[in-house]
């Protein structure tokens, strides 16, 4: 009786794992022609916002250094680096 039923389940399984194949090779649905047109002929978009401005090299530079070590962060006080 046992063996009946682990072979029905087998099989369950592989017919269920083939009809899932079968639906996972499906191709994806094409675009429509119109849309492809217009996607591959139109123009480009382009952002309606300003890029933001660059940050100032020396100011970042001296915030990356002032986390390395006491005596370099005073040396960045004193120099023309870190000075405001």
């Amino acid at each position: 009786m046992t063996f009946e039923i682990l072979a029905i389940i087998v099989i369950i399984n592989a017919v269920a794992t083939i009809e899932l194949w079968r639906r996972a090779a499906r191709q994806p649905e094409k675009l429509k022609k119109k849309f492809r047109d217009d996607l591959w002929r139109g123009k480009p978009i382009t952002p309606k916002h300003e890029p933001p401005p660059p940050p100032e090299a020396d100011r970042v530079m001296a915030s990356k250094m002032q986390s390395v070590s006491p005596a370099i962060s005073k040396i960045l006080r004193t120099s023309s680096i870190g000075a405001k």
